[in-house]
């Protein structure tokens, strides 16, 4: 049914008649589909939307001030002092804000950047709770606009055709990569926050480079299919139990203790058929 469904989004059809009433059908069905996966995957909190870009421009800089703060208070449960080591003039994620306050034009590229801040904050957040040994990259997509212009942006990068499960008109999404080093235990810990879904976040793919310069990648089997929507954590009728079974059977070390480094690949989710408008800022709480 999800391959159906999937093909859908991609099919084309002779307008007349009997084909018109069959496409109405195949679309009713496809909302009903998605509906059930957005409610899924958009049981907790929301974007609020901002598009006033100077206000945007202060909560990113505020956004890698308290990053780095979190980064250099960060204790462990004895309450020893465990700093995360972390690149120097490091802006998680937002390098072409660091040290500059150029307010971009487009209103939709301010409201754009002003996702990915609050998307790359819950995350920095799950990340500095799994006590990693080190951070070195967060990266971000470059707004669709300003694809080209970002080549030379070191904290920008694209999720990949054969990852992404974005599909026009029916599923949006934000892609980010995080690049850390820690223990098993801290990967376990950054994936099962993860799959609590408290935000649409979904793992699309993640790479382990262990000391002995041994590699692991997973990546879903179907990438950017409908039935794989939920990435390395299963599929999308998987149930939290099976898909927090899969994170755990990811992060099993092959010798335990050891640090390795991590690049995890993830996708936020926005289903957009029949989608309602985003929140408006003073609405926010």
């Amino acid at each position: 049914a999800e391959q159906q469904l999937d093909a859908l989004l991609r099919s084309e059809v002779t307008p007349n008649d009997e084909n018109v009433q069959a496409s109405s059908a195949n679309v009713e069905e496809l909302q009903k589909e998605l509906e059930r996966i957005s409610n899924e995957l958009s049981r907790g909190a929301r974007l609020q939307r901002e598009e006033d870009g100077v206000r945007v421009i202060a909560s990113i800089q505020q956004y890698i001030s308290g990053c780095q703060r979190q980064a250099e208070e960060l204790s462990n449960e004895e309450g020893e002092a465990t700093p995360v080591e972390l690149p120097s003039d490091f802006a998680f994620g937002f390098d072409a804000y660091f040290d500059e306050s150029d307010v971009p034009e487009s209103v939709e590229e301010i409201a754009y950047l002003n996702d990915q801040r609050q998307v790359l904050a819950y995350i920095m957040d799950k990340l500095f709770a799994a006590s990693p040994e080190s951070i070195e990259s967060v990266a971000r997509e470059a707004f669709p606009a300003n694809v080209e212009a970002s080549k030379s942006d070191s904290s920008i990068f694209s999720v990949g055709d054969a990852v992404t499960a974005a599909r026009e008109g029916a599923i949006d999404t934000l892609g980010f990569k995080v690049v850390f080093t820690g223990d098993t235990n801290s990967l376990r810990s950054f994936l099962g926050e993860l799959n609590r879904f408290e935000y649409p976040i979904v793992v699309r793919s993640v790479d382990v480079e262990r000391p002995s310069g041994e590699e692991t990648t997973v990546a879903p089997s179907d990438a950017g299919g409908l039935e794989s929507i939920f990435g390395v954590f299963g599929s999308v009728d998987s149930s939290e139990e099976e898909r927090q079974a899969a994170a755990d059977e990811l992060s099993k070390p092959v010798i335990e203790g050891n640090t390795s480094q991590f690049t995890i690949v993830m996708e936020y989710f926005q289903i957009v058929i029949g989608d309602e408008a985003e929140i408006p800022a003073e609405q926010e709480t």
